[in-house]
């Protein structure tokens, strides 16, 4: 039976259990040891023990830390505070607690509120200073790419992170970008390639184009990784070979032995896990209803695998020859033939293709900028373009899937928007002129709407 809110004490003892044996688990299993409704226990990680008390690794897996080093009392009063900043844990810094992006989209309106967010009556001095999460960077330029790199690799060995662009490290001074290189010559693939080269495993990031009045900023996010560490392949400048970085409060610097160690444990412990549940999923089958995958033939023993119609119908399955990385989600290739049951009635069906055909808006905006020749990238360009025309909703919205289905649809299996080719040939023809394109685009004053 779950317990009430309000009751941390047992939830203290089970938390200093954990972390006296080191052990990682997952939320559901946390919740099931102290008592707890997993939807109640998901509501305190986010607002009060994410990065606190309860640190994420991979595979949806957490670690305890400083827990131990509170009382019964101190942790309790720490619950029912209102406030979620606390001054317990020395690896965190007070600007980082409201910094949780977790499952959101990293450049949502709160996020950027909290970025931008002014000091005084100036609107160009921003209360924030550089710290474990965030960098400033006056300009981009891709000369700079040493330093750049360094940073997000810092960033995916700790917690993740903002490089902006626009904004003096001096002062504060969120004045804009002096220059258009990272709105009309950033180069992503440049950027990917350059990480790839430097760095593994694969640093995951994301760049955005923020222009909250006639300033610009450029904003790259690199995401923590869930297989750390991030090590330096190559010799390059500041970058060396070997070393792993990591981000501290306002700097990127060769990671120190006690936070190594951290990541060393968490990562034995988060495969430890892993296995101990295999094992106990593999304890709960008979030899009879069991058998060996081979990986290297994609075989399963000799016993054939049957598919329900209806899981059927689910399978996502693309054309031979049409699979692009870029703009599809994950495939499986499915070797073999299909049969009927025997003695069972095969009716013939035909299975509808999910999604073929449609596209991701950077395939979008690269028809749409080919064909218009006129500046237009998928983070700004065609993001007002689809608010313009009321396309899809923003993906707060707690019905995503409210789209114009002439031009897009929701793909729920991945949480992201896919167009269509209806919707390119429409903002070709649309774009083209030079009084829609100012409207669309650029946001100049106008009704006229589809």
């Amino acid at each position: 039976m779950a317990k009430k809110q309000g009751n941390y004490g047992e939830l203290y003892d089970v938390l200093c259990q954990l972390e006296g044996e080191s052990r990682s688990f997952s939320l559901a299993s946390l919740a099931e040891i102290a008592g707890y409704k997993e939807s109640s226990l998901r509501v305190y990680v986010r607002n009060k023990l994410r990065n606190v008390y309860l640190f994420p690794g991979g595979n949806g897996l957490f670690t305890v830390r400083g827990v131990s080093r509170q009382s019964r009392a101190e942790f309790t009063d720490y619950m029912c505070q209102k406030s979620t900043r606390v001054s317990v844990n020395p690896q965190v810094s007070e600007d980082a607690l409201d910094f949780r992006p977790m499952q959101e989209d990293p450049f949502s309106q709160r996020i950027l509120d909290r970025i931008f967010s002014n000091g005084n009556s100036d609107k160009q001095e921003l209360s924030l200073g550089e710290n474990d999460w965030l960098e400033f960077k006056s300009n981009y330029n891709h000369g700079n790419r040493v330093d750049y790199g360094k940073t997000m690799a810092a960033y995916a060995n700790a917690h993740g992170g903002y490089i902006v662009f626009g904004v003096q490290d001096q002062g504060r001074c969120a004045s804009g970008m002096a220059n258009d290189n990272f709105t009309h010559r950033f180069d992503s693939n440049k950027v990917t390639q350059y990480l790839e080269k430097m760095f593994s495993p694969t640093i995951r990031w994301m760049h955005y184009i923020y222009q909250p009045d006639d300033r610009v900023f450029g904003i790259i996010y690199t995401y923590e990784s869930t297989f750390k560490p991030i090590v330096a392949i190559k010799n390059e400048g500041e970058i060396k070979d070997c070393t792993i970085y990591y981000r501290y409060s306002g700097e990127s610097k060769p990671i120190r032995s006690s936070d190594l160690l951290r990541i060393v444990e968490e990562r034995v412990s988060s495969q430890d896990a892993g296995w101990r549940e295999m094992i106990q999923k593999m304890a709960a089958l008979t030899p009879q209803n069991a058998d060996v995958l081979d990986l290297a033939t994609g075989r399963i023993g000799s016993t054939p695998i049957l598919i329900d119609m209806n899981v059927l119908e689910q399978i996502k399955f693309i054309k031979e020859g049409q699979f692009r990385e870029v703009e599809g989600g994950p495939a499986l290739k499915l070797i073999g033939e299909v049969r009927g049951l025997a003695g069972a009635v095969v009716i013939p069906k035909e299975i509808p293709v999910s999604n073929l055909g449609m596209m991701k808006a950077g395939a979008v905006a690269d028809k749409v900028k080919a064909a218009i020749r006129r500046p237009f990238n998928a983070s700004t360009h065609h993001a007002k373009c689809w608010k313009y025309y009321s396309v899809r909703p923003s993906r707060s919205d707690s019905h995503p899937e409210n789209c114009k289905t002439e031009y897009c649809c929701y793909d729920k299996a991945h949480g992201d928007y896919l167009y269509t080719k209806e919707w390119v040939d429409f903002l070709i023809e649309e774009l083209s002129d030079d009084s829609t394109y100012a409207r669309a685009v650029k946001g100049e004053s106008d009704t006229t709407k589809v």
